[in-house]
């Protein structure tokens, strides 16, 4: 994993080198790890040729939780978590006017 900036990370993943059958998607899900629930997890699913996404709108300063599916015909393995976390989205400008 890769993090882009404050409101995006790219997630790329090898496919697997026995798959058991053909490999129908993957899916990449994510939750943003807070104190109190956020409304649950994300979910991005992936045509079965494509090994790499980005996710965005992130909340920069933040903690994510991020794993990865692969689903065939006859069964579902899914990645340990990663955590990762944000940095600032941007340089801040802030104008003041003195009187």
């Amino acid at each position: 994993m890769k993090i882009i900036n404050g409101t995006a990370v790219n997630v790329k993943w090898q496919a697997p080198l026995r798959p058991n059958g053909p490999l129908l998607f993957y899916t990449v899900s994510y939750d943003k790890k807070e104190y109190i629930p956020n409304g649950g997890t994300k979910i991005l699913s992936v045509l079965p040729n494509i090994t790499e996404v980005v996710i965005g709108a992130l909340t920069p300063f933040s903690n994510y939780s991020i794993k990865v599916k692969v689903r065939n015909s006859l069964t579902v393995n899914e990645s340990k978590p990663v955590t990762i976390s944000t940095k600032m989205a941007g340089k801040l400008h802030y104008d003041y006017d003195y009187y």
